[in-house]
Formats: structure tokens, sequence, C-alpha cells
């Protein structure tokens, strides 16, 4: 089976794994092991599928699987109909990964933070603080804050009364306005084209909150409609960073 090559972000990840009586943080720094997990992330793999995919041979690729089954990243199971082919499986989450630190004048982001600060709204204000204190760690918490987005979007899908997309839309449009966070506006139907303006500028692209959008936008379309909803594009831009741009549609 053949694939594009991923590409694996940063010089480390970290993910999050369950030792049966308590939940462990893992830092995976093997370029051969962060390719195997991401891979995984998309489906379960044989070893044969692994090898082609990595162009590593199956005796090579052995002992890693073994070492990533040890760790508990990943598991698996014997094929139904050849008990000799092991599928295996990720059954860890990936939760952050490196990123090279961005330098940003001090006294700038003590005025962007005390401007956040003043604000009257918390939702808001808490949030925003959080994910740009994120982004300035040199980690990427994407992964997380996808997941913050989605969970957010499960708890609030039940004030939902439509499945249309449109109205979905238009319940985050109100949503985002009231907490002061952005304007949201439906930039194209074909295909799902939302830009989000966001009342605040920033120093630097904000990943983390690009991330929280997509696993809100992503999460509700995807409970309202039951069909499963993915970002197939997505950019920030504008000299102030305060413009977001995505493509979300249906599988």
């Amino acid at each position: 089976m053949a694939r594009t090559k991923k590409a694996v972000d940063g010089a480390f990840e970290i993910y999050a794994v369950d030792d049966g009586s308590i939940n462990s943080i893992i830092q995976v720094s093997d370029p051969l092991h962060m390719r195997i997990l991401n891979e995984l992330s998309e489906s379960p793999l044989s070893m044969s599928e692994v090898a082609d995919i990595t162009g590593k041979a199956q005796s090579t690729l052995s002992v890693h699987m073994e070492q990533l089954v040890n760790r508990n990243l990943i598991s698996y199971d014997f094929d139904k109909n050849d008990s000799r082919r092991k599928i295996f499986r990720l059954i860890s989450k990936k939760i952050a990964s490196s990123k090279d630190v961005i330098e940003h004048p001090k006294d700038d982001s003590e005025d962007f933070f005390d401007k956040l600060m003043d604000g009257k709204d918390f939702f808001k204000d808490a949030l925003i603080r959080f994910l740009i204190k994120l982004d300035f760690s040199g980690l990427d918490f994407s992964p997380l804050t996808f997941d913050m987005g989605r969970e957010f979007a499960m708890h609030i899908s039940s004030r939902l009364t439509s499945n249309k997309v449109e109205d979905v839309i238009s319940w985050i449009q109100e949503f985002y306005e009231r907490n002061a966070i952005g304007e949201v506006c439906i930039y194209t139907f074909m295909p799902l084209t939302i830009i989000i303006r966001y009342g605040e500028t920033f120093p630097l692209p904000i990943d983390s909150i690009a991330s929280f959008n997509h696993g809100l936008f992503t999460g509700l379309l995807t409970g309202a409609t039951n069909i499963p909803h993915v970002i197939t594009k997505s950019e920030i831009f504008g000299t102030g960073n305060n413009y977001h741009k995505f493509v979300i549609e249906g599988q």
C-alpha cells in the first residue's frame, strides 16, 4: 500500500499513554517511531504496510514495533483471516510536539497581555491568553487544543436545534460575536470555507487558536449532520495575524 510521505513535526513528540493504573506522558524522539505513530493515527496497519510506507525492511521494523508496543504507544491484534499477520493500531494520543521557540519583544508581549487582561469577557480573555502562552512555549500543542475544541463542541451541541450546516454556522457566528472572539463569515459553500476575523491582533500566527477553531467547527458539524468533517486547508494571514481561513469538508 503506497501513501504520500507524511511530514513529522518537530524534533520530538509527546504522547499520553494508559499504563493500566495511571496515565503517563512519554516523549518520542526517534524519527522512525514518530513516522510510524503518525501513520497509525490515520488507520491500523500490518507490518508489510508499515514497511511499504516507511521503506524499511520488515526485519528492521520488527524491533521498532516491539519497542513501541512495550512503551504502550501501540498494540496489535492478529488478522482474523491470517493468524500469522499482525495488525498494529495506535493506543496512545499525541498531545504536543516540539517547534522552534519564537523570539518576541518582551515589552510588546506584556502590552498585549495587559490589553487582554483589561477585557470584560472572561471566556475570550482566558482562552486566548492560555492558547498564546502555549504557542510561546516552544511546543506545538495543536493536537491538544483541537481536542479542546471538539470537547467544547460536544458540550454545547445539545443547544443546537437544527442539523442544517447554515444553522450550525449561524449559531457559531452568534457565539463568537457574543463572546467578542471574532467575526465568523462563510466565504464559500462549495467547498465550505470559513474566515474568522479576530477582534485582537497577534504578534505571531497562533496555531493553537486555529486548532481550537478546527476542533470546534468539525465537532459541531459532525455531530449535527452525522457526517465526519475534516479540515482540508487552513491559513492565518493579515498584518496582525488576525484572519483565519479554513476549508471544512464532509467525508
